[in-house]
């Protein structure tokens, strides 16, 4: 165990802290390493849905999907149909957010909302296609994120909530 000391009356056990910097490390290094695969493999491909699958083929047990939507309408039957579907145990519309990307050669600018959609890495490919099917955009924001921890009662949670049910 490494410890460090400040002062002489408190030290600070840092293993838990290099333990979680280890595992955000190489989720990273592991998601850079299958872009660059991607990108190599199927570089004239317009289709998303390859990425998908080769993200949802990765170690992350658990996800955080980031989603934007134009309306609460649209937020809102996304943010329903997934859960319905159990493709995500919960999903949180977090209103007013700005975005300011390039499309068509133009730097624009537009209010959304925002989907944070918590769910299994298995079910990425399914997710991204039920957004594809029903969002007003040509090509939705659909990027996710490993979860490389949290409470295990809230994780046990999100595997219940979308898996099969007899």
């Amino acid at each position: 165990t490494h410890t460090h000391t400040r002062g002489t009356s408190s030290s600070i056990d840092c293993q838990p802290m290099e333990r979680n910097f280890a595992m955000v490390f190489l989720a990273a290094a592991s998601s850079a390493l299958l872009w660059a695969a991607f990108r190599k493999q199927r570089q004239d491909v317009s289709d998303k849905s390859i990425l998908c699958s080769t993200l949802a083929a990765s170690t992350a047990q658990h996800i955080a999907v980031y989603i934007t939507a134009p309306s609460q309408e649209s937020a809102q039957l996304l943010a329903r149909t997934l859960v319905e579907r159990r493709l995500a145990a919960c999903v949180n519309i977090i209103p007013k957010i700005q975005s300011v990307y390039r499309w068509e050669g133009k730097v624009t600018s537009d209010d959304e909302l925002l989907l944070m959609a918590k769910t299994q890495g298995t079910l990425l490919e399914g997710l991204s296609q039920t957004v594809k099917e029903l969002h007003p955009y040509d090509v939705p924001e659909v990027i996710a994120v490993p979860l490389v921890g949290g409470l295990p009662q809230y994780l046990a949670w999100i595997t219940d909530s979308t898996s099969p049910q007899p």
